[in-house]
């Protein structure tokens, strides 16, 4: 039972790294796809989040075997998803903006799930500052949602 759970934890740890790395794209992604000034330094604020919680999930978690540096097929075509959404979109920020809360979302399912699973107390840690980073970028998508259709975020209008 023991090697079950050690192993299942293995690939949370692998399952999150790639996520992350797929978060940091996405916010990447966002960054190249929107205009406004504002959500150009929110998703990279974001970015650098992602990439942080994975260097720091690598240390903490000290060496469960190798860590993926790509990221999940699932995430890839996310991105692709993005791509085509926004080449339609009337308003590419809301596109853009409901995806990221999507994949954020998705993230935060399984950092909730990951926390079930017994880990140390310093990844518990980890895992528990990463889910309230999240909480907070999603609050704050949501509510530049409220303002898309005023036009407030289009173009190079401050939030």
């Amino acid at each position: 039972m023991e090697k079950k759970l050690a192993l299942r934890q293995k690939n949370m740890l692998h399952q999150l790294t790639r996520l992350a790395y797929d978060s940091r794209k996405g916010y990447l992604y966002a960054v190249e796809n929107i205009f406004n000034p504002t959500l150009k330094e929110i998703f990279l604020d974001y970015s650098s989040q992602r990439t942080a919680f994975s260097v720091e999930l690598k240390k903490v978690a000290g060496n469960p075997g190798p860590f993926t540096i790509q990221g999940s097929y699932a995430g890839f075509v996310h991105r692709q998803w993005m791509n085509m959404r926004t080449l339609v979109a009337r308003n590419e920020s809301l596109g853009i903006i409901n995806e990221c809360i999507i994949a954020e979302k998705y993230f935060l399912k399984k950092i909730m799930k990951a926390e079930k699973l017994g880990f140390p107390e310093n990844l518990n840690k980890l895992l528990s500052l990463q889910k309230r980073e999240i909480v907070q970028s999603i609050a704050l998508l949501n509510a530049t949602l409220e303002f898309l259709p005023s036009g407030q975020l289009s173009g190079t209008t401050q939030l």
